[in-house]
């Protein structure tokens, strides 16, 4: 889940239409190879299926960060800002699950690549629900930062590139999709279950399953069991299995293994995650307000 709720980190996400399709989807099985032959863009370490990269932070690093397309902002724990040398200059209310949460926040020079530094917001606080992940990261790479830019994140060719080079890459991938944009994170039209209920689901590289809030109209699941959720916030139980007949445009995926929240999104909330990985390539150009995906 997006680092607003930490939800995520619990839990180890037609073809029709004759020879021109059929080219179309020559491309996109080719499209690992060919960014991977390019030889640019950064190198991109999957642990447990979790996106890490390096980053320079104020000229200091690398730090192990998580690429994490579905918080609204970087996250640097207390260890790794004191090495950067960033001291907090403000506070700002963080929005759980479980209500609002005071934290502290500064402005960094945040570097990836070769690419130029971005200023970028970052929040500083001790996140126990990171620590439940067998990683060692240094913090998260949210959207404060990748918004910024489009960015393309290929799990196959575990490369991430931004800006043009990025842009250049994504006509390999499928049709556009029209998004809506919440606090930098994209969020695609999602049509789920066998009534196509639409859900409204940010596009996450930091959650393992689908999540849905959805009160009283939640699709069913198979397999579904009773489970406990638990945050940097609190716990909440959830229902989980596995989801069928989950579709955006033209592509469809099987099933999905998710999380059901069984209560409505607050006024203003998006509906649920979408799990990155559930896709071979992600491209987000949050200023044209459109996502390009391979599967």
């Amino acid at each position: 889940m997006s680092l607003d709720s930490m939800a995520h980190w619990l839990d180890r996400k037609q073809l029709i239409c004759g020879l021109a399709s059929a080219v179309f989807l020559l491309a996109l099985l080719n499209t690992s190879e060919l960014f991977a032959s390019a030889g640019s863009g950064t190198q991109v370490r999957l642990t447990d299926g979790y996106p890490v990269v390096e980053v320079f932070i104020n000229s200091r690093g690398p730090f192990r960060m998580i690429v994490d397309t579905g918080a609204s902002r970087c996250w640097l724990s207390p260890q790794a800002a004191s090495e950067a040398g960033i001291s907090a200059r403000y506070e700002m209310l963080l929005v759980t699950l479980f209500g609002e949460k005071a934290v502290r926040a500064a402005i960094a020079s945040v570097l990836l690549g070769s690419s130029e530094p971005r200023q970028s917001e970052v929040l500083i606080y001790d996140a126990p629900a990171v620590r439940r992940v067998n990683i060692h990261v240094d913090g998260l790479l949210g959207q404060s930062f990748l918004a910024q830019r489009p960015y393309l994140l290929d799990y196959r060719a575990r490369r991430l590139w931004i800006g043009t080079d990025a842009t250049e890459r994504a006509g390999l991938l499928s049709e556009a999709v029209k998004i809506e944009v919440n606090q930098g994170r994209a969020v695609l039209p999602v049509e789920v279950g066998e009534l196509n209920k639409l859900f409204h689901l940010v596009l996450d590289s930091g959650t393992t399953n689908m999540v849905l809030e959805c009160n009283a109209e939640c699709p069913s699941l198979a397999g579904a069991q009773a489970s406990d959720l638990v945050t940097n916030a609190g716990q909440l139980s959830v229902l989980k299995g596995k989801i069928r007949n989950v579709r955006i445009q033209t592509i469809a995926l099987p099933s999905l293994q998710a999380v059901l929240m069984q209560r409505a999104p607050n006024a203003g909330e998006t509906e649920g995650l979408l799990p990155a990985r559930a896709f071979s390539s992600i491209y987000v150009d949050a200023d044209h307000r459109l996502v390009r995906i391979a599967h």
